[in-house]
């Protein structure tokens, strides 16, 4: 059985000591400052680059994320975990659906990674493909429009470049078209360190 497979059902510990619930129980600072984890929380099929001795999925681990609703669970589990990490939550509308948007103390937890640059850009992009590989779309959909509304007033800080990996992590959501997401606005105020990171709108809106 797989390493990660193994790790999400608490049959084996990381190589540093973690487990799966001891790292949704980490601050803020262990998440950000701690680089070999993520990895473990949204495995890919490709080799990480910056921390190349971790594990990756196969076809057939993927199709048992997919279909093992205890391992889906999980997993969701530490979305949640990044999504406050970040500075988002969870939200169930009227309807019933469900969508990502800002928490009360987004514009506390943007300052540490709404940055030109930052290394939470290439998080965001694992967590997202991850996220719809292993079956959990509505979730990958939901947080991709929450960074879609954050890109349309923080663009000089997030770029161009960080949106359209995000774009294509997410899989190119349907009627929005890689050209326009990466396309950067022309009205909007500036987030990130100095002009201060500006609170999205939900999710479930157009942002324009």
């Amino acid at each position: 059985m797989s390493r990660i497979l193994q790790f999400y059902r608490d049959e084996q510990i990381h190589p540093e000591g973690y487990t799966l619930r001891g790292i949704w129980n980490w601050n803020d600072q262990d998440l950000e400052y701690r680089h070999d984890y993520i990895q473990w929380l949204f495995p890919l099929p490709n080799l990480s680059r910056e921390v190349p001795n971790s594990p990756v999925i196969d076809e057939e681990e993927m199709r048992q994320f997919r279909t093992d609703g205890s391992l889906k669970e999980r997993m969701r589990g530490s979305f949640q975990r990044m999504l406050a990490f970040y500075g988002f939550k969870t939200m169930t509308n009227a309807n019933g659906t469900s969508g990502v948007i800002a928490a009360e103390d987004f514009p506390q937890k943007a300052v540490n990674w709404l940055t030109p640059g930052n290394h939470n850009y290439k998080r965001i992009s694992r967590i997202l493909r991850s996220l719809r590989l292993l079956g959990l779309k509505e979730e990958c959909i939901s947080f991709y429009q929450a960074l879609r509304a954050v890109y349309k007033t923080s663009f000089p800080v997030i770029g161009s470049r960080a949106m359209s990996y995000w774009h294509t992590a997410a899989g190119a959501p349907k009627g929005l078209s890689a050209r326009t997401m990466a396309s950067a606005p022309r009205n909007g105020t500036p987030g990130g360190r100095g002009g201060g990171p500006t609170r999205p709108p939900p999710a479930g809106r157009s942002p324009g």
